[in-house]
């Protein structure tokens, strides 16, 4: 990957100008990122959380969970710039329902651009 700009790990190369045929917008990134790349993805990742710790301590959990703007801001940039042609999506674990109800229109919006897109809903916990 080219040049970086850090949201997680969102990457934009410098060819943006490129076929995305083969990128994946990972959300929950922090374990997607690394066995895609290895398949030979060009992952942009966003983090819809960014925890302290596991959910699972007995003293609780700090950090940000990303909402609905947030996620839209970011979707406006990667429109703005024309980069947002996606192969695949992929999401994990949402830490807002207003987060959640906005990726469904992302979703949406991302299949109207590439009507082949592929999206994979990983249920992380099973909840």
């Amino acid at each position: 990957v080219s040049t970086q700009s850090t949201w997680g790990c969102l990457t934009c190369p410098s060819e943006c100008s490129l076929s995305r045929a083969t990128w994946c917008l990972a959300m929950w990134a922090t374990s997607q990122p690394l066995p895609l790349q290895l398949l030979g993805f060009e992952v942009d990742a966003i983090n819809s959380v960014q925890f302290s710790n596991h959910t699972g301590y007995p003293a609780g959990v700090r950090g940000q969970v990303l909402d609905d703007t947030q996620l839209q801001e970011l979707l406006d940039g990667l429109n703005a710039n024309n980069i947002n042609h996606y192969s695949h999506i992929i999401n994990g674990y949402i830490g807002s329902k207003s987060f959640l109800t906005k990726l469904g229109a992302v979703v949406s919006h991302l299949k109207s651009v590439n009507p082949s897109l592929i999206y994979v809903c990983d249920p992380v916990m099973g909840d």
